[in-house]
C-alpha cells in the first residue's frame, strides 16, 4: 500500500502568478544529464506504444488558464488518457482544447530543478487539478531528500491530495523477479499501471566517483508484468518468430522423418518379398534341375539297356 500523507491536502499557499509565469518555464530543463534524459525517453516510448490511444508528450511546453491568466509550464512527461488528436504540435495551449489538463505528469529531478519540482511545480499541479504528478530521481547522489532511488506521487483521489512514497527497487535490471509488494499502486479507475523501481546495470559518474543508477519502471496490473518498449516489443516479436520457425522446422523434419520411415518400411517389405520370390524362384529352378538331371541319367540308363540288348542279340 503506498504511503499516504493527508497533510499535502491542506490549503496551498497563493502564490503570485506572476512568480509562477516567470518560474515554471525554468531554462534549466533545458540542459539535461543523460541518465536524465534515458529515463525519459524510456518512459515516453513505453507510454505511447503501448497506449496509443492516448496521447503522450515529451520535454514539452504546457499553456494552462489559471485564474483567468495563462501560465506556462513544462514537463518531462505529460500523458493525457482518452485523447490523441491526429496531428503535431509544437506546444500544448489548454485553451484550445476545452481546458483539458494531463492525466499524469512526470518530473525527472535534477540538481538544478528539484526545489521547483518539489515545490512551486506541485502546488501549481494542485491548483490545475491535475490527478497525478510523479517526481523521479534515479541517479542523484544528493542532496538526501531526492538521492536516488526516490519516487513521490502527488495524485488526487476522493477530492483530496495525498502523497505515496517509494525509495526501494522492485527489480534488478536483467533478472526477471519483481517484488509486487514494493510498488505504488494509485488510481486503478485511470491508470492500467503501477509504479516500481528498477535497478539498472549502469553506472552514474560524478567527481571521479560511480553511483548506482534507477529507471521509473511500469508493472501491468493484469499481466503483472513490466510494460515494454518498442524495441522491446520488437525482440519479442522476433523471438517468438524465431522459435515457431524453429518449432515449424522441427515439425517438418519430423514429419519428413516419419515419411521417410514408412517409406523405407515400403521398401524393406518389398525388397522381402522380393527376396522370397527369389528364393521360391530358385527352389524351383533347383527343382528343373533335379528333374532335368534323373532325366538325363534315366536317359542314358536306357541307352546302355539299349546298347546291352542288340549285344545279346
Amino acid at each position: 500500500m503506498p504511503k499516504v500523507d493527508d497533510d499535502y491536502a491542506s490549503p496551498i499557499p497563493k502564490t503570485p502568478n506572476k512568480q509562477m509565469r516567470e518560474t515554471t518555464h525554468s531554462p534549466t530543463r533545458l540542459g539535461i544529464s543523460e541518465p536524465h534524459f534515458l529515463v525519459i525517453d524510456y518512459l515516453h516510448d513505453v507510454l505511447s506504444t503501448n497506449y496509443p490511444e492516448n496521447r503522450t508528450f515529451c520535454n514539452f511546453l504546457h499553456y494552462f488558464r489559471l485564474d483567468d491568466e495563462k501560465i506556462g509550464m513544462s514537463f518531462d512527461i505529460s500523458y493525457f488518457k482518452g485523447f490523441n488528436p491526429p496531428y503535431r504540435l509544437s506546444f500544448y495551449d489548454s485553451d484550445e482544447f476545452d481546458g483539458r489538463i494531463p492525466t499524469m505528469v512526470i518530473n525527472i529531478i535534477s540538481s538544478s530543478t528539484y526545489n521547483d519540482d518539489l515545490g512551486l511545480t506541485a502546488q501549481i499541479c494542485q491548483k490545475l487539478g491535475i490527478p497525478i504528478y510523479v517526481l523521479f530521481s534515479g541517479y542523484l547522489p544528493d542532496p538526501a531528500i531526492v538521492k536516488a532511488p526516490f519516487l513521490k506521487i502527488i495524485y488526487l483521489d476522493d477530492g483530496n491530495y495525498h502523497i505515496a512514497d517509494l525509495s526501494e527497487v522492485c527489480c534488478i535490471e536483467g533478472k526477471g523477479y519483481i517484488s509486487y509488494k514494493k510498488l505504488i499502486d494509485i488510481r486503478p479507475d485511470i491508470l492500467p499501471f503501477k509504479f516500481g523501481i528498477m535497478e539498472l546495470q549502469g553506472k552514474y559518474r560524478k567527481n571521479h566517483k560511480d553511483y548506482p543508477t534507477y529507471r521509473l519502471v511500469l508493472i501491468d496490473r493484469e499481466k503483472r508484468r513490466i510494460i515494454k518498449t518498442r524495441a522491446e516489443i520488437c525482440q519479442m516479436e522476433a523471438e517468438k518468430q524465431i522459435k515457431e520457425a524453429e518449432k515449424n522446422a522441427s515439425k517438418k523434419i519430423e514429419k519428413k522423418k516419419k515419411e521417410m520411415e514408412k517409406e523405407k518400411g515400403r521398401i524393406s517389405e518389398k525388397l522381402r518379398k522380393a527376396e522370397k520370390m527369389l528364393e521360391e524362384k530358385e527352389k524351383e529352378a533347383e527343382k528343373e534341375r533335379n528333374r532335368a538331371d534323373g532325366a538325363m541319367r534315366r536317359a542314358e540308363k536306357a541307352e546302355k539297356e539299349l546298347k546291352r540288348l542288340k549285344k545279346s542279340n
